[in-house]
């Protein structure tokens, strides 16, 4: 009998199911008394508290029929925790006062630790400790293990509540170990539950995540859903920054309902902080008083005054200013102070930054250094808090010195914080929480007009994700596994969509997100190399560097030409922002006006371009006739002769576009017959030849009349349901934009002259490359154009700017665009591998990229080539790692929802960045002819997180890729102009850039070359 009572703990659907049997047979009073009390326990552990206090007044009654005071003591100690924690703490502390008068020995110790629990939910933690304290003495001494666990187990918690996590993590240790001895398997969760919370208090959020996983899987082992678990989740992930996924998590634990009175407070105002972060104060607030109005009527001051407090800060988020909030949140963070709240820091920072609106100078100073008092063992993130209040308080003295002192030690605290973690989204996530202490200084760089102070300041919390050395995959089997069966789920829905596999390709993302997250970080030592101002300068020699930046929402410039550092303002980021998503809007629309150029196929070979000698063909591999193995083409599978695609009717032209020859002076892409035989990889096998050659169809052009070309990417030109972007058409359109007055005798604009070809009623209307280049120029360099010349530049854009297409701009000087100009120094530092080794990748669907690849198979004979079956994930990872140069011709796909899953689509599915972070060194070289390869999502403080700001830190000098879908005909002469400058030892932006001189008047091709970035050095 005595067992119901622990397994009602450990399994309380069993114990609950014995209660019942035991009660069948009509028991004595006492048993009857252990199994009803069984099996109030066990409906407490479910969250059905109505029925377990029912069941439990019925224990307690036949203890007293029993005459036995140590039952009945029992009874009402697990009745006055439950009263407790139902919110009835008046009734249930009464209870467990009788309770502790009618125990002796062991059974006081075990009355004491529910007396503990009930003060702990009031927030009165020093008495909780006291009565703790005492009930591991009696239980210790009595060798009851499993209570001595549970005593263990609370006072962890209200240690670690009080900022003890070394006693804390004590006792949750040795609690682990006396609960897996007696096989309590639903408490050894809870305390692996509670181990995540030391980490978290520490500052180290994926052990706490990796504890908090574990405990999940646990407790859903034993059946039970526990409302804790999901409130210790919601601040690990709002301290990483997840703040999205934090409310999503705590509105679907509230909307399921059960739990007692008690939880339901904690989970609101868990759920309130979450709607803080995530920019919802309207959603905060209203949460926030709800837990208020719960724990009040609970008396439970330490959980109302913290509701209260975000009450105050959705106040202030939603632009309430003055006296009122004031006085309110000075109240409210001296009642914090006193019951010991983490959150008094905060409140005090709050009030500081209201007396300094106010102009009270004097109380702004007391809260501002109660908000900088922080313990040498805090952690950093809490330490960060407390420099940041320190910082402003010396602002508001006028003492700069101790403000950048105290920046600059808020930031290397957030940099200790960073690299505990391994997975690049966090650390990225992490950097917003420098952003002001980053702007203070800048602030005070800008007063001074100083910039070289600028430049160190902004480099000092800049895109500092890529120059940390990435954690080296750990050959996570796992991981490798979840991502290959999402590459299986994802190619299978492209064929047909399927709900059933559409939910599995979502819970596949979120396995290896979180598995991902979980990742621990790398060694600190030398991660983090100071910015050496000098060191650029020599580094640029002619060079000019333009480093853009966001103060305030103003943009500024940064030019820094031989040794001299000058400041520019140039005006409003959010304008330069939208002249940009104009300009690429116009791109994209270009590159799909017409059928693309027609490519030259094996069939019909044609003269070479004027000035270049013919392409060299492979030894052994003649131009295709009847010879052994390359019969004539038929149809290419999927190709039919004359099928219509891409929406291009089947005519010769449309309206007006007549078909034209290759621009001049780029080499045509007519292909020697299939691919060289391929150089083995270490441990990859030889990839085979293309079987045959494609019908001339498949390598896109005007073929029999008809258009082949890549299919359109969401969201371009004519995509159904597509949105159109800011200033496209149908959107308000700002002064200067399409249909606003010209300026008289504005050459050029809107009524000036067209891009060549660009005539009749099916083309493209719009303003010239020029007028584009003009105003987009205007609107993110302003006055600093004019001091770069004809120089090669090196550029560093803001976040919100990272998808500029600087061609336009920058016009045919050679351009690398970078994160920071810190990224640059090291990307130039990279050494080429001494195998000079060459990849080759064709993902599927991709008819005109065919000929692309065929002739750089042709350029390099030894490349390793990978396509028709052989392009799959595993095959093309194992080939780009250390290669020298690596090209891959694929469907490009960017996530903004979440853009580590950003692919490209390989013949076994997509290659996601998580797969890329497996590599251990990138191509040094890379080209991307995919549409979007270069886009990058901008979170945190200017940190990029897509598919080719990923290479980067692994290790890549040089990357091309393009920010605007591009037309794949019009690419590919592109591609084989970039390889041929390439191969002349050109670095990548100089290929680059002489490539695009030779485009000619096509403007579908000049709108592919200005599509494209070169990222890096």
């Amino acid at each position: 009998m005595e067992n119901l009572l622990p397994l009602a703990l450990s399994r309380p659907h069993d114990a609950i199911a014995a209660a019942r049997t035991v009660l069948a047979d009509s028991p004595p009073a006492v048993a009857a008394s252990i199994a009803h009390q069984a099996w109030g326990i066990g409906l407490r552990q479910l969250g059905e508290v109505p029925p377990a206090v029912r069941q439990l007044r019925t224990a307690l009654r036949l203890a007293e029929q029993s005459g036995r005071s140590e039952r009945e003591a029992d009874v009402l100690a697990t009745l006055g925790a439950t009263l407790g924690r139902a919110g009835r703490s008046r009734e249930g502390l009464a209870r467990l006062d009788r309770a502790v008068d009618l125990s002796r020995g062991a059974l006081t110790g075990r009355v004491l630790l529910r007396r503990a629990d009930v003060l702990l939910v009031l927030g009165r933690h020093r008495e909780a400790l006291d009565d703790l304290r005492a009930a591991i003495t009696r239980l210790r001494r009595s060798g009851d293990q499993v209570w001595e666990a549970r005593s263990r187990n609370y006072r962890g918690f209200i240690q670690l509540a009080l900022g003890g996590t070394k006693r804390a993590d004590a006792d949750f240790a040795v609690a682990e170990k006396l609960y897996a001895a007696a096989g309590q398997e639903f408490e050894y969760a809870e305390a692996r539950g509670n181990r995540g919370l030391v980490a978290y208090a520490r500052g180290d959020l994926p052990a706490a995540l990796r504890y908090l996983d574990e405990a999940g899987r646990r407790f859903a082992a034993v059946g039970v859903s526990w409302p804790d678990l999901a409130i210790d989740r919601c601040g690990v992930l709002l301290a990483a920054g997840l703040s999205a996924e934090a409310l999503a998590e705590m509105d679907q634990a509230i909307g399921a309902g059960g739990g007692t009175a008690t939880k339901r407070g904690e989970l609101l105002f868990a759920a309130a902080t979450a709607a803080l972060a995530a920019g919802d104060p309207a959603g905060a607030q209203e949460r926030a008083e709800r837990a208020r109005r719960l724990f009040s009527a609970q008396r439970r001051e330490w959980w109302s005054v913290r509701s209260s407090m975000v009450v105050l800060e959705a106040r202030y988020q939603a632009g309430e200013r003055g006296e009122a909030l004031l006085r309110r949140v000075t109240e409210v963070a001296r009642r914090l102070d006193a019951v010991g709240a983490s959150e008094a820091t905060a409140a005090h920072l709050l009030a500081g930054r209201l007396a300094l609106a106010a102009g009270r100078t004097v109380a702004a100073d007391r809260q501002l250094a109660l908000a900088g008092q922080h313990s040498k063992d805090a952690p950093p993130i809490a330490r960060s808090a407390a420099w940041l209040g320190k910082a402003l308080r010396a602002e508001a003295r006028g003492d700069v010195r101790a403000m950048l002192s105290a920046c600059g030690r808020g930031l290397d605290a957030l940099d200790e914080h960073r690299l505990t973690m391994g997975a690049t989204e966090l650390r990225a996530l992490a950097t917003g929480q420098g952003a002001e202490l980053a702007e203070l200084a800048l602030r005070d760089a800008l007063r001074r007009d100083d910039p070289r102070r600028l430049l160190v300041w902004a480099e000092r919390w800049r895109a500092t994700t890529l120059g940390v050395p990435p954690v080296r995959p750990s050959d996570d089997g796992q991981l490798a596994g979840e991502l290959a069966a999402l590459r299986d789920v994802v190619r299978r829905l492209d064929a047909a969509p399927d709900p059933l596999l559409e939910k599995e390709r979502r819970r596949l993302e979120k396995t290896v997100r979180d598995r991902t997250l979980r990742a621990q970080g790398g060694a600190r030592d030398g991660a983090l190399l100071p910015f050496d101002v000098d060191e650029l300068i020599d580094a640029l020699g002619e060079t000019v560097l333009v480093e853009l930046l966001d103060i305030g929402g103003t943009l500024h410039a940064l030019v820094l030409r031989d040794g001299n550092i000058t400041h520019h303002e140039v005006g409003s980021l959010t304008t330069a922002a939208l002249e940009a998503e104009r300009t690429r809007f116009h791109l994209r629309r270009l590159a799909h006006t017409r059928p693309p150029t027609p490519i030259p196929t094996p069939h019909t070979p044609t003269a070479a371009p004027e000035g270049f000698p013919p392409a060299a063909r492979p030894e052994g591999f003649p131009y295709p006739g009847p010879a052994e193995g390359f019969p004539h083409a038929g149809p290419a599978e999927g190709f039919p002769p004359t099928a219509p695609s891409d929406g291009f009717p089947p005519t010769a032209s449309p309206d007006g576009f007549p078909p034209t020859a290759p621009p001049t002076g780029l080499p045509d892409v007519g292909s020697p017959a299939g691919f060289p035989d391929a150089s083995p990889v270490a441990g990859l096998p030889h990839a085979r030849p293309l079987v045959g050659f494609p019908h001339p169809s498949a390598l896109g052009g005007v073929v029999d009349g008809t258009a082949v070309g890549r299919r359109q990417p969401a969201g371009g030109e004519g995509e159904p349901g597509a949105p159109r972007p800011a200033g496209g058409e149908g959107a308000p359109r700002p002064a200067g934009g399409e249909g606003a007055p010209r300026p008289a005798g504005a050459a050029g604009g809107e009524g000036g002259p067209r891009p060549a070809g660009a005539g009749g009623s099916g083309g493209y209307r719009g303003p010239s490359f020029e007028v584009l280049g003009r105003r987009l120029a205007d609107a993110v360099l302003g006055s600093a154009r004019e001091l770069i010349g004809d120089r090669a530049v090196v550029v560093v854009p803001p976040g919100r700017l990272q998808a500029l297409p600087w061609g336009l701009v920058l016009g045919e000087r050679a351009v690398n665009v970078v994160p920071s100009a810190a990224v640059w120094l090291r990307a130039r530092e990279v050494r080429a591998p001494a195998e000079r080794r060459v990849v080759l990748v064709l993902g599927p669907g991709l008819p005109a990229a065919r000929g692309e690849v065929l002739r750089l198979a042709a350029q390099y004979p030894d490349a390793t080539v990978l396509a028709d079956g052989d392009a799959t994930a595993e095959s093309v990872l194992r080939a780009l790692d250390g290669a020298w140069i690596a090209h891959i011709a694929a469907h490009g796909t960017f996530r903004a929802d979440s853009p580590l899953f950003s692919s490209l689509r390989l013949d076994d599915g997509p290659l996601t960045v998580y797969d890329f972070e497996r590599l251990r060194r990138a191509p040094y070289r890379m080209v991307l002819s995919s549409c979007d390869s270069g886009l990058a999502k901008p979170v945190g403080a200017d940190e990029l997180l897509g598919l080719s700001s990923s290479l980067i830190p692994l290790g890549a000098a040089g990357i091309l890729a393009s920010v605007v879908p591009v037309n794949d005909p019009a690419t590919a002469p592109l591609m084989l102009a970039v390889h041929e400058n390439l191969r002349a030892g050109q670095s990548l932006a100089e290929a680059f850039a002489a490539a695009r001189q030779r485009i000619g008047n096509d403007p579908v091709a000049e709108a592919a070359g200005r599509s494209f970035v070169a990222l890096g050095a």
